[in-house]
């Protein structure tokens, strides 16, 4: 317990005291302070408050500080976060569209091995058109063309980079993941016409080289062509006036070609000869069965070369021109004959 005395008023009142009673029972003690002593305690205990103030303000500006910081860290961990989560979705979005890129490109590569196959087929066609039936009416074994095959190979250049793929940017948008499945669909929907299509234009010279095939011992065997090279018809096929006498009208079953001694005659379609004798009529004359129902008489030769039982083909030389039999001058008498009957040369001479 304090209790203040008088201060001394020796030395202008510099001291102030006071009495500690610890026990009222007892007398207390006196304690004697200079007066810039409780200036001092004073200006200490006000400057203690205010640093002990300013440390307090501190730890909480620093504990605001460390917060946002903490906080500012969190958001930018979320962004980069979603960043790399948008990047991996697009890399995810380009490796689909290499896929699908890969899975056109084989399909127009296919096509353009359909393609190739095609004209490689069409190609034989003709070849075998033009080896055995150069002057057959290519109606008869007539091929499609509903696939113009010059541009489709030259639509079908795919690669992967035909389509623009998407760009791995963070800032990127959806127009190029957009733009992809446009184009690659309507890529698609060509492919797949150009597929049917070719299954079908496959299908149909796949049976035309069938019939081909089937028609080709026919087309090797059909009288195609002249006996002779060089020649002309000199009497038609039909009714004419008779050479032997002009007053008379006779049935002409054949044509006359001009022809020269000993000029080579050649077989018109590729046959057995079944017939190789003189006759009063056609004088040396050779016959050949060509099947099909389709015989050649190759009339008036000087001399003949093939014998009986030999298969020929066209072009086969079979005997020498002349003048023998029934006739007035040296000449090639050609007769086709359709099941026994005879029927005009000039329709199997192109």
């Amino acid at each position: 317990m304090f209790r203040k005395k008088n201060v001394h008023s020796t030395k202008a009142h510099r001291y102030i005291s006071f009495m500690i009673m610890s026990n009222p029972s007892k007398s207390g003690k006196v304690v004697t302070f200079p007066k810039w002593g409780i200036v001092l305690i004073l200006v200490l205990l006000i400057g203690s408050g205010y640093g002990i103030a300013k440390v307090t303000a501190y730890v909480g500006d620093l504990k605001y500080s460390t917060e946002v910081a903490k906080q500012e860290e969190g958001i930018a961990h979320k962004t980069n976060d979603e960043k790399q989560e948008y990047i991996e979705s697009l890399e995810q979005t380009t490796s689909e569209q290499e896929i699908k890129l890969q899975e056109v490109q084989g399909q127009a590569e296919q096509i353009l091995e359909q393609i190739e196959k095609i004209k490689e087929m069409k190609e034989d066609i003709d070849e075998k058109l033009g080896n055995d039936g150069a002057s057959i009416d290519k109606d008869e074994v007539a091929t499609t063309n509903t696939l113009d095959t010059s541009n489709a190979v030259a639509a079908l250049e795919v690669t992967p980079r035909n389509i623009e793929l998407t760009t791995l940017s963070a800032g990127g948008n959806a127009t190029g993941i957009t733009n992809f499945d446009v184009e690659y669909d309507n890529l698609k929907s060509m492919l797949n016409e150009y597929t049917e299509a070719l299954e079908f234009e496959y299908e149909e010279y796949d049976e035309r080289n069938n019939q081909v095939d089937e028609l080709l011992p026919y087309l090797a065997a059909k009288p195609t062509g002249y006996p002779l090279d060089s020649t002309y018809i000199t009497s038609a096929f039909g009714n004419r006036k008779s050479p032997f006498n002009r007053r008379r009208t006779e049935f002409h079953s054949g044509i006359d070609l001009k022809a020269y001694y000993k000029q080579d005659v050649m077989s018109t379609g590729k046959g057995t000869v079944i017939s190789a004798k003189y006759d009063g009529t056609y004088g040396y004359c050779i016959v050949i069965d060509h099947g099909y129902g389709l015989k050649t008489r190759y009339a008036h030769n000087s001399k003949i070369l093939a014998k009986v039982g030999t298969v020929v083909e066209r072009g086969t030389v079979i005997a020498r021109a002349g003048s023998t039999g029934r006739s007035t001058g040296t000449h090639l008498h050609y007769e086709v004959l359709v099941n026994g009957v005879a029927v005009n040369p000039e329709d199997y001479l192109n």
